[in-house]
């Protein structure tokens, strides 16, 4: 695939014989050819032209794939994909195999490429809620664990282990199941916390593919989790269910989700 672009608007790259990219002006004993016309140059023009934040995620999705795919028609292929999977996030972590039968990828890191994009936007997200203390349920803290979750293929739980400043020391998988499933072992995360000499946490369970419900089972583990820690100094700052329709807070005593989210999340989970 050409990876240069129209000179007219910045992208050109001059090129010796050799291969070789030609920085400076070219020397009398190496014949030069400008490369970088292909039909991929006219996109990155408009790119360039209207900024990176202007475009749709069609267009974001297809500029990408024109860096990973054999020739074909970006923007047909980032069209099946969302139809395929919804939206970029629903692309970005769908699975390897799956995203092949849709797009001719060069070779093999055609889908890793896409898995580590969005690994890169989940520790963004971090960045930003770790600027200030953790709070339950606040925003940062809502939307990292719903990018850190919400997607995920099978159920998980995530901890994060907080200082006396309720500021992030350690962010770490406490376990992962399967679809409807996963233990957490309150023991285990309370041992954890005082190797790390954490003085809270939260936990954060995610319910692939489905609206989030805090469940009995939820409420008796997080009421064990806040019993032994008041015995251990530890604090419990909050519970989270994440699911892809919203989230619920064992601190807000009811559910966070977006309109239409059913479920009133008054039974056990396997």
């Amino acid at each position: 695939m050409d990876d240069g672009g129209d000179g007219d608007c910045g992208w050109g790259v001059t090129m010796l014989e050799d291969g070789r990219p030609a920085f400076g002006a070219p020397s009398p004993a190496a014949p030069e050819t400008r490369v970088g016309r292909g039909p991929d140059s006219g996109r990155r023009c408009r790119l360039d032209a209207r900024g990176f934040d202007s475009i749709s995620d069609a267009e974001l999705l297809a500029h990408l794939l024109a860096l990973v795919a054999k020739d074909t028609d970006p923007d047909a292929v980032a069209g099946r994909l969302l139809q395929r999977w919804g939206d970029m996030a629903g692309v970005a972590t769908a699975a390897g195999p799956e995203l092949r039968k849709l797009v001719p990828f060069q070779n093999h890191r055609g889908p890793l490429a896409l898995r580590l994009l969005w690994e890169m936007a989940a520790r963004l997200a971090r960045e930003e809620m770790v600027r200030e203390p953790v709070l339950a349920s606040s925003a940062g803290l809502v939307t990292y664990c719903t990018v850190r979750l919400a997607r995920e293929r099978v159920d998980q739980v995530r901890v994060l282990y907080l200082d006396g400043a309720q500021r992030l020391i350690a962010d770490e998988r406490h376990q992962s199941g399967t679809i409807g499933a996963v233990e957490l072992y309150p023991r285990d995360i309370l041992r954890r916390a005082v190797e790390l000499d954490a003085l809270g946490i939260v936990v954060a369970r995610g319910q692939a593919g489905r609206p989030a419900r805090l469940t009995i089972r939820d409420r008796d583990d997080a009421g064990t989790l806040e019993a032994a820690g008041q015995v251990l100094g530890l604090r419990l700052v909050d519970y989270m269910v994440i699911g892809r329709t919203g989230h619920a807070s064992y601190r807000a005593g009811e559910r966070a989700a977006t309109p239409g989210a059913a479920g009133s999340g008054r039974h056990s989970w396997p």
